[in-house]
C-alpha cells in the first residue's frame, strides 16, 4: 500500500465514499483537489472503478446493490426515482433480475443506457415517492402498480403476499395517480382478491355482505336499493 493512500485527502475521500455506499462522483473528486490525470490514473490502477460517466466506485468493482442504485440515480440526474423491480427489491417484496437498475421519470430527455432501464411515466407525484438517505424510491403501493406492468400475475401476487400489511385503498389511490398503465388489469385483480378475502372473513364471522356502487344511491335507484336491502335483511 502506497504512502499516498494514507494522506488526509485520501482518508477524506474514503470516508465520503463509505457514506455513499462506496460511490463517488467526478465533481467530488475534483472538489477535493484531484486533477483529471490523477483520476484517470486511479481508474487504470483499479483504485476507482467507473460505473457511469463521471461516477465511480471506490477501490473495487464488488458493489453492494445500494451502490449500483445510487450510481444510477446520479447518472440520470434530478427527477428520477428507483422503481419497478429495483423498488420491489428495496422494499423486500421482489428480487432484481440481473444487474440492471430500473428507474422512472417524467422527463423525456433521460434514456436507458447500459445498466439502467428508464421507464418514462406520465405522472410521478410526491405521494408516490420516498427518500431514504441518498436514495429516492417509489412508495410500496406505486411499486406494486409499476411491477404489474412488467411481470406476470403470479409475481405481483407474490410481492403483495410478502407485505406485512396490504391496503387496497392505498393501491387504488396509487393506481389513480398512474392512469393508463399496461398493468391496470392486474392491479384491479389484486384489489378484487383483497375484497374477496375481506368479505370471506366477515362471512365466516357471521356477517352478511351486500355490495353497492355510488350509482345505487342516486335518486333514480333509491327504490331498487331499498328493495335489495329489505330482501337481504329478511333472510
Amino acid at each position: 500500500m502506497g504512502a499516498s493512500e494514507h494522506t488526509p485527502r485520501e482518508i477524506t475521500l474514503l470516508t465520503l465514499a463509505n457514506r455513499q455506499h462506496g460511490m463517488v462522483r467526478d465533481d467530488q473528486l475534483t472538489g477535493h483537489g484531484l486533477a483529471r490525470k490523477a483520476i484517470d490514473k486511479r481508474v487504470q490502477t483499479g483504485r476507482l472503478t467507473r460505473l457511469h460517466d463521471g461516477i465511480f466506485s471506490w477501490g473495487h468493482s464488488a458493489l453492494i446493490r445500494e451502490g449500483r442504485w445510487l450510481a444510477a440515480l446520479w447518472a440520470c440526474g434530478d427527477g428520477v426515482v428507483l422503481s419497478h423491480r429495483t423498488a420491489a427489491a428495496f422494499h423486500g417484496i421482489g428480487k432484481e433480475v440481473g444487474a440492471d437498475v430500473h428507474v422512472s421519470t417524467i422527463k423525456r430527455s433521460i434514456h436507458s443506457r447500459p445498466g439502467i432501464v428508464v421507464h418514462r411515466v406520465s405522472r410521478l407525484e410526491r405521494a408516490d415517492v420516498q427518500q431514504t438517505r441518498l436514495l429516492r424510491i417509489t412508495q410500496i403501493s406505486r411499486a406494486v402498480v409499476d411491477l404489474a406492468d412488467v411481470v406476470p400475475w403470479e409475481e405481483v401476487r407474490s410481492a403483495v403476499d410478502a407485505l406485512h400489511s396490504f391496503s387496497p385503498a392505498e393501491l387504488r389511490a396509487a393506481q389513480r395517480r398512474a392512469p393508463g398503465r399496461a398493468g391496470r388489469g392486474v392491479v384491479t385483480r389484486l384489489q378484487m382478491e383483497a375484497d374477496r378475502l375481506r368479505d370471506e372473513g366477515y362471512q365466516l364471522a357471521g356477517h352478511r355482505i351486500l355490495r353497492f356502487l355510488w350509482d345505487d344511491f342516486d335518486e333514480a335507484r333509491q327504490l331498487h336499493t331499498a328493495q335489495r336491502l329489505r330482501k337481504m335483511l329478511s333472510r
